[in-house]
C-alpha cells in the first residue's frame, strides 16, 4: 500500500513521490530518533556521574534502544554475504543499462543541470558543516571518554597494546623519548612500523611526556579519520551532504572503539593513509590506468607490519569501478591503446 501510494503521489495527494515517501517514513524516524538521543544522552551523562550502567529507571530507553538494534542480530551473518556479494548485481545492473539506449523524452536542458546542482549545494551547506562539526567534536569526546575521572578513576592507560610492561606503544615511546633525536629516529625509521612511530614519536615531543601522548594519539587519530572519510567520500561521489553523514559514521564506528579499547593505532593510521591515497588519486590518470599503486603497499606496511596487502580489496572495488564505468576495453590512458578487462 505504501509501495502503491508513493508510485501515484501525483494522482492521490498531488505530490512528488519523495515528498510522499517523507511523509510516510518521518512518523516512523521520530521515535525511534527520541530513543536514539535519550539513550546517547545517559551514555555521556554516565560520564560524569559514574552510575552503574542499567542499574536504575534512568537507563529505561538505553535498554530499549539496545533490544531494537539487536532484532536483527540473528541474520546479521546471511545480510553480511548479501552485502559482500551486493557488488556483483550493481556490476550486472550497470551492463544492463549500458546496453539500454537512452530516451529522447528523458534527455534534459544542458544548462539546467549545473544551475540545479549549485542550488543544492547552498542548500546542503549549513547542514554539511553542522554534520562535519558535530562529527570532530563527538569523536574527541568518544576517544576521551575511558579517561573520565568518573569512568576511570585510576587514570590508568586504556588498550590492549598500551600495557606499561614488556613491548608495547607506551614502553616503545618511553624508550624513543629518553634517547637522543638521532638515534630515537635512527631506532624508529629500522622498525617495523616506522611511520606510526614516527607518528607517535613526533606526538610526544609535542606533548612533553609518554603518559599525555598515548592518551591524546587516540583523539588526534579519530580526528583525521573523520576528515580523510569525508573527503574521501566528497571526492569519490561528489555529495557533500554523504560525505559529512560517512564522517558521522566513521565517529562512532568500530574503527574507533576497537581501536580505542585495543589500542590498535597502527591499524588506525594505515586505514586513514588508505582513504588519503584514494582521496588524492584523480578519477582520470594522465599517466597509468593501472589503479593498484605499488607504493599503496608499502605506506600500508610502514604503517603496519601486517597490512602490506590490506588495500587489496580497494584495489579490486577500484577497478571494478572502472569496468563498470568504462566497460571491459576502454582507451587507455596513457597514450594509446586498450587495457584489458579487468
Amino acid at each position: 500500500m505504501s509501495a502503491y501510494a508513493v508510485k501515484n503521489a501525483g494522482t492521490l495527494f498531488l505530490a512528488t513521490p519523495p515528498g510522499t515517501l517523507g511523509i510516510i517514513l518521518i512518523p516512523l524516524l521520530v521515535p525511534l530518533v527520541a530513543i536514539e538521543t535519550g539513550a546517547a544522552l545517559r551514555w555521556v551523562s554516565n560520564g560524569f556521574d559514574g552510575a552503574e550502567p542499567f542499574s536504575d529507571n534512568s537507563w529505561a530507553l538505553s535498554a530499549l534502544e539496545i533490544k531494537l538494534t539487536s532484532v536483527l542480530n540473528p541474520i546479521l551473518p546471511r545480510l553480511s554475504i548479501l552485502l559482500l556479494a551486493g557488488w556483483l548485481l550493481t556490476l550486472f545492473v550497470s551492463s544492463r543499462s549500458r546496453g539500454a539506449k537512452p530516451s529522447v523524452a528523458t534527455s534534459a536542458s544542458p544548462g539546467s543541470i549545473p544551475d540545479g546542482v549549485e542550488a543544492s549545494s547552498r542548500l546542503l551547506a549549513t547542514p554539511t558543516t553542522m554534520l562535519v562539526a558535530v562529527s570532530l567534536v563527538s569523536v574527541v569526546f568518544v576517544c576521551l571518554y575511558s579517561y573520565l575521572p568518573a569512568i576511570n578513576p585510576s587514570s590508568s592507560l586504556v588498550g590492549v597494546d598500551l600495557t606499561s610492561e614488556g613491548q608495547s606503544y607506551y614502553m616503545g615511546l618511553s624508550n624513543a623519548l629518553s634517547l637522543p633525536p638521532s638515534a630515537a629516529l635512527a631506532s624508529l625509521i629500522h622498525s617495523d612500523r616506522p611511520l606510526y612511530l614516527l607518528f607517535q614519536y613526533a606526538v610526544g615531543l609535542a606533548a612533553g611526556s609518554p603518559d599525555l601522548a598515548i592518551r591524546l594519539i587516540p583523539s588526534i587519530l579519530g580526528l583525521l579519520l573523520v576528515l580523510s572519510t569525508y573527503f574521501f567520500v566528497k571526492t569519490g561521489t561528489r555529495d557533500i551532504l554523504l560525505a559529512a553523514t560517512s564522517g558521522l559514521f566513521a565517529t562512532f564506528s568500530f574503527i574507533v572503539t576497537a581501536g580505542i579499547d585495543g589500542g590498535f593505532y597502527a591499524d588506525w593510521l594505515a586505514l586513514i593513509e588508505t582513504f588519503d591515497r584514494q582521496t588524492c588519486n584523480p578519477r582520470n590518470r594522465p599517466r597509468s590506468d593501472d589503479p593498484h599503486d605499488p607504493s599503496m603497499d608499502r605506506r600500508c606496511h610502514d604503517a603496519h607490519p601486517l597490512l602490506l596487502h590490506g588495500s587489496d580489496s580497494g584495489i579490486f572495488w577500484e577497478g571494478a569501478t572502472l569496468e563498470r564505468r568504462d566497460g571491459p576495453g576502454f582507451p587507455s590512458r596513457s597514450g594509446g591503446g586498450w587495457r584489458p578487462g579487468f
